[in-house]
């Protein structure tokens, strides 16, 4: 099959914590099994990017360059995610990363929008309403538009923030093709609002604790 479009959101690697219930335990080899499958994926169907979804590490930014280190591993183009476990500054996440904590980039026709929903204190952040609008304004004539952030925008479960005004601007973004959420290591589902016909699709984890299975999402346009 031909894709327009194929790409992975992979959430929560929590780098340097172990998992005691999934296998493999080890965040190593944790680490190594995903970049395995990642890379099978890409030689079976193509991917275009990898988007890792947030809490990359876990509370200490100085991991974060050792992990760039291991996901530069991949042959695949890949972008990351600030999440409440991620803990740095938005200098410090610069200078490893090469973009601010809100960003986004394009891909075609597409554009990937990736808020920032926390800080260096770890807090459950609402999305910056005016970053985020001010962002789908200039993406306004792309075939269509994700959004990837760390904690979902509603209150479904305490792990949530409940950002009305957030979900405003998804309903009226009429482009919007997803939204994406990690977070919640025990939920891996895609659940639907009338409104605005949204699609809210979680990721499972890669982490500790949560679903007895690792996982990640592929998202597909043919």
């Amino acid at each position: 099959m031909s894709f327009t479009l194929r790409f992975a959101v992979v959430g929560d690697l929590h780098w340097t914590q172990n998992n005691v219930s999934v296998s493999p335990g080890d965040y190593e080899a944790r680490i190594s099994a995903l970049i395995t499958a990642l890379e099978a994926e890409n030689t079976a169907d193509g991917l275009d990017f990898i988007v890792f979804n947030g809490d990359l590490i876990h509370d200490d930014p100085n991991d974060l360059s050792d992990l760039k280190t291991v996901l530069d591993e991949l042959t695949v183009p890949y972008y990351v995610v600030y999440g409440n476990h991620d803990r740095a500054t938005d200098s410090a996440w610069s200078t490893i990363w090469g973009y601010a904590r809100s960003h986004s980039f394009e891909f075609g026709n597409y554009a990937i929008i990736c808020p920032a929903t926390s800080n260096t204190d770890g807090d459950y952040l609402a999305v910056d309403t005016t970053w985020l609008q001010n962002q789908i304004d200039s993406f306004s004539a792309k075939t269509g538009i994700f959004i990837i952030c760390h904690i979902q925008q509603d209150n479904m479960y305490a792990s949530g923030v409940n950002a009305p005004a957030v979900r405003t601007i998804f309903e009226n973004t009429t482009n919007l093709k997803g939204v994406f959420y990690s977070h919640n290591h025990n939920e891996n589902h895609v659940y639907h609002v009338d409104a605005g016909d949204v699609k809210y699709c979680f990721t499972g984890h890669c982490a500790h604790w949560g679903l007895n299975y690792y996982s990640y999402r592929i998202v597909e346009i043919t």
